[in-house]
């Protein structure tokens, strides 16, 4: 199959609370206090090796999209990254990822 006849894969979508309660994110124990109620992990430091050194499966990425949103995707990334964050339940390997609009 060419890639112009690949179909495009679509991330799932589901809400921001349906999320936490599917996936139970951890709270962030070396930098309390940091953004989505203390969820999120910084893109440095001690933060960033704690991130690298967890379960892939369990890592998510806020990002930046259009009209200045954040969304929470499985996986990650670099590009327009906020943090990170990380779960007790890994995320499923669903073909084209999670997205989930959080603001």
């Amino acid at each position: 199959m060419s890639l112009a006849t690949q179909p495009t894969l679509k991330p799932r979508t589901i809400t921001y609370s349906k999320w936490v309660e599917t996936f139970k994110p951890v709270k962030n124990h070396l930098t309390p206090n940091t953004k989505l109620e203390g969820l999120v992990f910084e893109t440095r430091g001690n933060n960033l090796g704690f991130v690298r050194a967890a379960n892939p499966d369990c890592v998510w990425t806020l990002v930046e999209g259009d009209s200045n949103r954040w969304y929470v995707v499985d996986g990650y990334h670099l590009i327009n990254r906020i943090g990170y964050l990380i779960t007790e339940i890994p995320h499923e390997n669903h073909v084209g990822g999670y997205s989930i609009f959080y603001l």
